[in-house]
């Protein structure tokens, strides 16, 4: 059987849809969410494979949806920073989510991609993995460190490049038109996009793949799989999570060659990287991000904060935490009902997250104090009276920050210890 006999399998679909259906509400163009899709699932999957046999199957145009980067202090609209999500019909994402099966094991051995310096979008990867990883080099006696993101990764990465890459490791080419077809297709609501995002989109079919598709995470990590091979023949210390990497070394020296071998390595690529800041410098006028070589205690990376032995969730992080919280509780668009469950979700999310660090009480008690004021508006808002004597989160049935990481974290022991 071809890859693409093997994809319009019904039951192999079926096992997609498993793995794709979360956010129930989700729905792309279309408007057809993941509760409308399972709602006729047999004969949407019926049909999505009678399509696909009789190559009648097309994408839809991709939903783009905009997202503000964490906390903002100005004021002013047009200064915020979004990044732009292109979102698929579910229809859409079951296909993709089936390809991503298919071949999934196929290019991570081609590719070597789970390999000890990329720790995003691989089968036991996490933050947490990351975050000790960088901790294991320090303790090998690396006090300094080179860290950078790639600048507008996703919507750099060239198409042709990464489909060469995808179809030289394939059995067959029988998903490549399919997969071409994904890469190329473009947002159908620019703008709309536009008005909120106050910028001109442009759609460039040469390069970029869409964040938000089921197939982009590995595609990303088969485009940098050479990167992280060049890392580990130059003996860099280098820990990678999708865009952003860091690399732990010796002396300032060792720092800023790092960034010589991983910035001419990512150039023939067609990546970029942020401009150069080394310690004790003045950052460069006109550059607001920039690469940077300095010492390890107070280092951040990935939302974290590393003093010697100690892992803190970084200032930003707090802030991210209730940033997004105070966001779902002021989306209008939303009832009470899907309200709580948004903020549910990204308070478990940040909790799971962040359970391994060594956090302080009084961080804890602070965002707890700010997620109890949120909620009591929300209350008020609802027209919904606070009952006397009990807190917003206790009359709404929810859980602190700090009990959702106490229970994260005795289930962890527990499983520790059992194992």
């Amino acid at each position: 059987m071809t890859l693409y006999d093997q994809l319009i399998d019904t039951s192999n679909l079926r096992n997609a849809w498993r793995l794709i259906h979360k956010r129930p509400q989700s729905a792309g163009i279309d408007e057809v969410s993941i509760n409308d899709f399972r709602d006729r699932l047999e004969t949407e999957l019926g049909k999505l494979s009678e399509d696909l046999a009789s190559t009648k199957y097309r994408p839809k145009r991709l939903k783009g949806h905009p997202l503000e980067k964490g906390k903002n202090t100005s004021r002013l609209a047009d200064s915020k920073e979004y990044r732009v999500l292109k979102i698929p019909t579910v229809r859409d994402r079951v296909v993709q989510k089936c390809i991503e099966q298919l071949i999934g094991s196929t290019l991570e051995k081609k590719y070597k991609l789970n390999n000890g310096v990329s720790f995003a979008y691989i089968k036991g990867g996490s933050v947490e993995k990351a975050a000790l990883k960088v901790r294991e080099y320090y303790f090998a006696g690396n006090g300094w460190y080179y860290k950078a993101d790639i600048k507008g990764f996703f919507d750099n990465i060239n198409k042709d490049q990464l489909l060469k890459l995808i179809r030289a490791a394939l059995p067959d080419d029988s998903l490549m038109p399919l997969i071409e077809v994904f890469l190329k297709v473009d947002i159908a609501n620019a703008k709309d996009l536009q008005k909120v995002t106050k910028k001109r989109y442009e759609y460039d079919p040469l390069v970029g793949v869409a964040q938000g598709s089921p197939l982009s995470p590995l595609f990303a990590n088969v485009f940098l799989s050479s990167l992280d091979q060049l890392a580990k023949k130059k003996k860099l210390n280098m820990v990678r999570y999708a865009d952003d990497l860091i690399v732990l070394t010796k002396d300032k020296d060792s720092a800023i060659a790092a960034h010589d071998i991983i910035s001419n390595h990512l150039d023939s690529l067609g990546l970029e990287l942020h401009k150069l800041l080394v310690k004790g410098d003045l950052p460069e006028k006109g550059h607001t991000k920039h690469s940077i070589v300095s010492t390890y205690s107070g280092m951040q990376f990935l939302g974290l904060m590393f003093k010697g032995s100690k892992i803190y969730p970084s200032g930003k992080s707090f802030d991210n935490a209730i940033y997004t919280v105070r966001r779902a509780a002021n989306n209008k668009s939303l009832s009470l009902v899907k309200k709580l469950i948004s903020i549910e979700a990204r308070i478990q999310g940040w909790c799971s997250a962040y359970a391994f660090t060594d956090y302080r009480k009084e961080s804890i008690d602070r965002v707890d104090k700010l997620l109890e004021d949120v909620m009591s508006k929300v209350l008020r808002k609802s027209d919904l009276k606070q009952i006397h004597g009990k807190t917003a989160l206790e009359a709404l049935g929810m859980a602190t920050y700090q009990s959702r990481l106490d229970s994260i974290r005795d289930k962890r022991e527990k499983k520790a210890a059992q194992s």
